[in-house]
């Protein structure tokens, strides 16, 4: 007798605690989604391309003639990175170090 409604006993329980769970599992799946929803297509329908004038015929050439004739102005006047730069020597000095381990990290390391 003791055994049976200990089962029932905890049945209840198991029951309760699955249905506080599911109850709160549908408040927060119906509470993150918006009640009202707007459609922007609404907004913006006046400035749709079916209805947008047409300003020009594209001409392709012409403007490829024009890109290529202003490119020139906005080349990067990079520093040489041959042999003879100022930074060649460091750089060439760090490149040759060997990688030692101290065996020790940081805690940052650890993340």
């Amino acid at each position: 007798m003791k055994t049976r409604k200990s089962n029932q006993l905890q049945r209840a329980w198991y029951f309760s605690c699955g249905l506080i769970a599911g109850l709160t599992t549908l408040s927060l799946s119906f509470g993150s989604v918006p009640s009202r929803v707007t459609d922007d297509t609404v907004l913006y329908q006046k400035l749709s391309e079916i209805r947008v004038a047409r300003e020009a015929q594209p001409e392709f050439d012409r403007d490829l003639n024009r890109l290529a004739a202003v490119e020139g102005r906005y080349a990067e006047n990079l520093p040489p990175l041959g042999a003879q730069t100022r930074i060649s020597g460091p750089a060439k000095r760090i490149s040759q170090q060997k990688y030692r381990y101290t065996g020790t990290r940081s805690s940052s390391a650890r993340r």
